[in-house]
């Protein structure tokens, strides 16, 4: 390990004196903040885009080599998300979202939320003594775009990017005034007592200023959002049931920025998220999120500048004893400092280099995550340090290394590599081709969890697991032009000591799959589609299909068999997925449009073995899921947008509950109005 850090230290040096005496400068191709709206002559949808996930600092999509897709706000207003998981579903195939309790599940192709990293504004999120981050602290009206990382991440963000990175960018305004609201309504068929109607309801506002302040720019820019869920049980054709609770939803933020001279830019931040989840009469959960934030971006010169940002987070979740006069009990406490320094070089079209430093201190206090031989808080701290080089020898091809050393108190140090290639034979297509390494390191609940649930079983931690890692091989080509766009791409990934729950004497133990288990090979395909039709029409459309399959085995370890002979498969992935939306827009006049869109999700069915005994199994079948909306939007006096629309408007059912079946109380009917000035 010691050999792979000075190869680190060696690579950075080098490239940072090879770009720093680089002959003939040319103009920055690093796109700064400000041209996050700007195109240039190809005015395509998607080239021109300015993305920063994906190298830590704004460049135009068309320049990245690491496979990146962006939501933007228009798409995400056409779906009219009543929360952040109805962008990611509507968006992504595979995407599935669930509850358990208080808890959210989600499965991506494979994968559980603890292997995708999510971030806000480029920060991390806390998922307290969980494995999934809470997405309910997302605030769906606050978000300008959302910015997806496809493939491992790890070189660049380390943990939990074992299988992407999903970065959301909230709303920001260059304007010297601009004020938004809405207001929301939701109908269902039914609620939890299956005799009325059930009725949520969403309140949003935002004010943006920007003034000149003493000879500098001031900004600021404040939102505020209340949102009503109510809850309802969904009942599969077995009688089997799954409640989603009541939910009382606050979110405040609040973002200065400042510019006293050109060369300097800072931020200050503080995001409060503030959720009751009504259980039933005797007991509730509320949950309460806090973020800080500081940073500043220093240019150096032209070609050169220094980022530095600090965030803390606090999510804290308890409790409430109704009968008890709400007395409060805690469940978990967390508090994450996360510090990051930042260097960027731009010499010039040819070398583009960043590397950085973080140092992240993690502490979690949580009654499940005591022991009688333990203690109740555990702690985590990481040192890192991570860089990423591009070298384009030719217009058309771009090479990029990263690579990330993280340094882990109680998991010693790893180093992890990404290598990409893209390649742009003609102006409008692009070839990638990227080998990544992943990494993560096992979340606190998956070390330590020690909870009795509800005197049935226990759930226990080990920590003793190893963390799991990956080796995951895409290639990929994209076509744009004006009116066409079409990306497919491939992926292969290799996982080892997969982590997993399995039973265990008195309930159920985190462990590392076996080395022989083939569940730790998952591959598949992409196809993304966007094209404009006549008469005002836009189609997109992504299909995937995952290879996600493992032999079931004994509790010996031996593969278990039909009686044909034939192994017994198991999985919890969907192999195929679809997602669309077809809309039509029309401007009537300066003070009139209307839009229409029809959005559709589709999961497949599936098959998949379970073993009920120690040496017996059974068969269980999934249907496939097919989930639609369709809404009318009307602009109106440019200050206006009325939205009617139907969520679930097929009135989809399951016929078996599982961890990832959508859950929804029905035919739902929505109304938004929006106000912008």
């Amino acid at each position: 390990m010691k050999l792979a850090q000075q190869g680190l230290f060696i690579f950075l040096l080098s490239i940072t004196s090879l770009s720093l005496f680089a002959q003939n400068p040319r103009a920055s191709k690093r796109a700064s903040l400000a041209d996050s709206t700007r195109y240039t002559k190809e005015k395509t949808e998607t080239l021109d885009e300015v993305v920063v996930t994906a190298s830590r600092t704004p460049r135009f999509h068309k320049d990245i080599p690491v496979l990146t897709q962006v939501i933007p706000q228009k798409q995400i207003q056409l779906i009219e998300p009543r929360s952040f998981n109805e962008i990611l579903e509507f968006t992504l195939p595979g995407m599935e979202f669930n509850k358990h309790g208080g808890q959210d599940n989600l499965s991506y192709r494979g994968f559980g939320g603890q292997s995708l990293l999510f971030l806000v504004d480029g920060d991390l999120i806390t998922t307290g003594s969980t494995s999934s981050i809470d997405f309910d602290r997302i605030d769906p009206d606050n978000i300008e775009r959302v910015e997806i990382i496809r493939g491992a991440a790890s070189a660049l963000y380390g943990s939990n990017a074992l299988a992407g990175v999903v970065n959301v960018i909230t709303k920001s305004s260059k304007k010297k005034f601009h004020a938004s609201a809405l207001a929301s309504v939701d109908v269902a068929k039914y609620n939890r007592d299956n005799k009325k109607a059930l009725v949520g309801q969403r309140y949003w506002g935002n004010v943006v200023f920007n003034r000149p302040v003493g000879g500098g720019k001031f900004g600021s820019n404040t939102t505020i959002g209340y949102n009503k869920a109510p809850g309802f049980v969904i009942v599969d054709d077995e009688g089997a049931g799954n409640i989603v609770f009541d939910v009382d939803r606050i979110n405040f933020s609040q973002k200065f920025t400042y510019q006293p001279i050109k060369a300097i830019s800072l931020k200050a931040g503080v995001n409060a998220n503030y959720r009751m989840q009504q259980k039933d009469k005797y007991l509730n959960n509320s949950f309460m999120a806090t973020d800080a934030t500081l940073g500043a971006v220093c240019m150096i010169d032209h070609n050169q500048s220094l980022d530095l940002s600090y965030h803390f987070n606090n999510f804290k979740r308890d409790s409430v004893m109704i009968l008890l006069d709400n007395e409060k009990r805690p469940v978990f406490n967390e508090f994450l400092h996360h510090l990051r320094l930042q260097y960027n070089l731009d010499c010039n079209e040819e070398h583009m280099l960043n590397f950085g430093g973080e140092f992240i201190h993690d502490k979690i206090a949580s009654p499940r995550l005591a022991s009688p031989e333990s203690p109740n808080a555990k702690s985590m701290q990481t040192g890192i340090v991570y860089g990423q080089y591009s070298y384009e020898p030719i217009k058309e091809l771009t090479l990029s290394y990263g690579g990330r050393l993280d340094m882990r108190s109680n998991f010693g140090t790893h180093y992890t590599n990404r290598v990409t290639l893209k390649f742009r034979p003609v102006s409008m297509l692009n070839l990638r081709a990227s080998f990544a390494q992943g990494y993560r390191t096992p979340s606190m609940q998956e070390l330590y969890f020690f909870f009795d649930h509800q005197g049935m079983f226990y759930l226990y931690g080990n920590d003793k697991l190893k963390p799991e890692k990956s080796n995951m091989f895409i290639l990929s080509a994209e076509y744009n032009n004006r009116m066409f766009s079409l990306n497919a791409n491939a992926f292969y990934n290799i996982v080892r000591n997969r982590i997993a729950m399995i039973p265990t004497k008195g309930g159920y133990q985190y462990a590392n799959a076996p080395a022989s288990d083939n569940k730790d090979r998952i591959y598949g395909i992409d196809l993304n589609l966007r094209t404009k039709l006549p008469y005002g029409f836009t189609l997109t459309g992504s299909y995937a299909y995952t290879y996600d399959y493992y032999t079931l085995q004994d509790d010996k370890g031996n593969p278990m068999h039909k009686e044909d002979g034939s192994k017994v498969l198991s999985t919890s992935t969907r192999p195929h997925s679809l997602v669309g939306m077809l809309t039509w827009e029309h401007t009537f006049n300066r003070n009139y449009g209307i839009s229409a869109t029809f959005a559709i999700r589709y999961l497949s069915g599936f098959q998949s073995g379970v073993r009920v005994e120690d040496n017996k199994f059974e068969i269980l079948s999934y249907n496939a899921a097919t989930l639609a909306k369709l809404g009318i939007s009307q602009k109106i006096f440019k200050v206006f947008d009325l939205y009617f629309g139907v969520d679930n408007l097929f009135g989809y059912k399951p016929n078996k509950l599982a961890y990832n079946t959508p859950l929804t109380p029905g035919r739902t009917y929505l109304t938004t109005l929006r106000f912008n000035w």
